[in-house]
């Protein structure tokens, strides 16, 4: 049975500790058990109950009303809440389609929110802690790893279909990049957001997903191709051996710039010119891009 603290119900339901103490004296919303330290231990009953609780408070019912009633009444008073308001949470409705594997929900609602919010604020309101809650809730035990895929997938289907779109409907670019994903899962996704990131800003992407083996193909693009900017993803942790930084260096130009973001271990020496971000700074850098007035491609031969 997954358990939780009161600072894990106060991160995911939005209620403030010293609030969730006063209902549990007042009203008995939740029955925490107690560990060997005398500290609230919540198991997911108390999670869920908590979340609808919440949520009907929100939407304007009294606290004492919604504590005299039963687990079945608080059901269904929740489940007109949520199939009918509008203005419930997204990431509850989020979570509620996640649970019950509804993809076609998670692609309605996913694809509403990027229209309304744009890429950027799409990350950091709906992805970003949507990430977080479902980690959390797989650690926990309340949901499983498939659910996090599933997630991910829909993302990354959204915002494939709508990348092309976009690219087709750019009559001129003012810039180039190629970027090179090695990490798969999660990180795919993240990927299709810089990309997206990188379209809006009129820059032509090429955009691909490499293991190991496929490391010298690049040299055949690369004698090609100029880019402007290169962004690799890479973990240490999950890939033999670093980016060959020799190969790559052999091809670029002064115009270049390399961004490897991730992870990398202590030995891998990074190059210099080379910038070494942080995920969550890879998309103020992006953002920051200056254009080039056209496109250059540059033949070697």
């Amino acid at each position: 049975m997954a358990q939780y603290s009161i600072t894990d119900l106060e991160r995911f339901t939005g209620v403030k500790a010293h609030t969730i103490r006063i209902w549990e004296k007042r009203y008995c919303i939740c029955k925490p058990s107690r560990d060997a330290n005398n500290i609230r231990q919540y198991d997911e009953d108390d999670l869920q109950h908590l979340i609808k609780v919440s949520h009907l408070k929100e939407q304007g019912h009294k606290i004492s009303a919604i504590a005299c009633l039963s687990t079945a009444e608080l059901d269904q008073l929740y489940s007109l809440s949520v199939n009918s308001n509008s203005g419930c949470c997204i990431q509850d409705k989020l979570t509620i389609a996640v649970q019950k594997t509804q993809e076609s929900k998670l692609y309605s609602l996913l694809k509403q929110q990027l229209d309304v919010l744009g890429i950027k604020a799409f990350v950091h309101s709906i992805w970003e802690p949507m990430q977080e809650r479902l980690g959390f809730l797989v650690l926990s035990g309340a949901l499983h790893k498939v659910h996090i895929r599933l997630f991910d997938q829909i993302v990354e289907r959204i915002l494939e279909s709508e990348n092309i779109d976009l690219m087709l409907g750019h009559a001129i670019c003012k810039g180039s990049a190629l970027m090179i994903n090695t990490c798969g899962r999660s990180s795919s996704v993240f990927h299709h957001l810089t990309k997206r990131l990188l379209i809006e800003k009129h820059i032509d992407v090429l955009s691909l997903s490499l293991c190991q083996s496929d490391w010298d193909s690049l040299s055949i693009i690369l004698q090609n191709r100029m880019f402007h900017h290169i962004f690799i993803h890479y973990k240490s942790a999950e890939y033999a051996s670093p980016p060959p930084c020799d190969m790559l260096d052999e091809w670029l130009t002064d115009q270049t710039k390399v961004i490897l973001y991730g992870s990398k271990d202590a030995q891998f020496q990074l190059p210099v010119g080379w910038m070494n971000l942080e995920v969550d700074e890879v998309l103020t850098y992006v953002t920051s891009i200056d254009t080039y007035k056209q496109e250059v491609e540059l033949s070697t031969s």
